[in-house]
């Protein structure tokens, strides 16, 4: 269901090339990462593998509670950075989920019954 004349189907997507600045950034994080870490990038030629089974059962808003809850504890360095960062990303996310159902459900009001529209709502 495209929402802007540039969606496809479920949004858009902006392929941007890093400028030097940005290429720079990268190559230190990657080199200076710890092998023992959880990495935050993996090159895999562009494919990405999501935890569907949490996605599904938590939602986005188990992913914010989380983030949340482990802001309590994180330090006052780059691992508060970090969550803070996944926080904003996580709300936005949320922002757009709610913006996307908001005009699925303007274009298939008519023809999807108030019980449907109801349960898709109170999903997690």
């Amino acid at each position: 269901l495209p929402i802007d004349e540039r969606d496809f189907l479920l949004g858009r997507y902006i392929d941007k090339v890093p400028t030097d600045e940005e290429e720079a950034l990268f190559q230190k994080i990657w080199r200076e990462r710890s092998p023992n870490s959880n990495q935050i990038i993996h090159l895999n030629g562009g494919h990405l593998t999501l935890d569907w089974e949490t996605i599904v059962k938590d939602g986005i808003t188990g992913y914010i509670r989380r983030a949340e809850e482990r802001l309590l504890t994180a330090d006052e360095g780059d691992e508060r950075v970090f969550v803070e960062g996944m926080l904003e990303v996580y709300k936005s996310v949320r922002t757009y989920i709610a913006r996307y159902a908001d005009a699925a459900e303007k274009a298939v009001r008519p023809t999807v019954p108030e019980s449907d529209r109801t349960r898709a709502r109170n999903l997690p």
